[in-house]
């Protein structure tokens, strides 16, 4: 997890800071209803919208935290 990991190395590096201890935390999770009626209708099979699912599905990092 992001705040295990590297947040938690980042902030333990600042100066001043003494322990860093990260709790909760959140899974994100999004939940696709698929309408094979509708798929059929625009020529979109379901191996299509797995793909594009899989391939799409990214982590990116929103940025850094650097002490002075």
């Amino acid at each position: 997890m992001l705040a295990d990991e590297e947040l938690a190395q980042e902030l333990g590096v600042v100066p001043g800071v003494a322990v860093v201890d990260v709790a909760g935390g959140v899974d994100e999770e999004i939940q696709v209803t698929v309408d094979l009626n509708r798929l059929q209708a625009q020529g979109v099979s379901l191996n299509d919208v797995l793909r594009e699912l899989r391939d799409r599905n990214q982590d990116i990092s929103g940025g850094r935290i650097s002490g002075q």
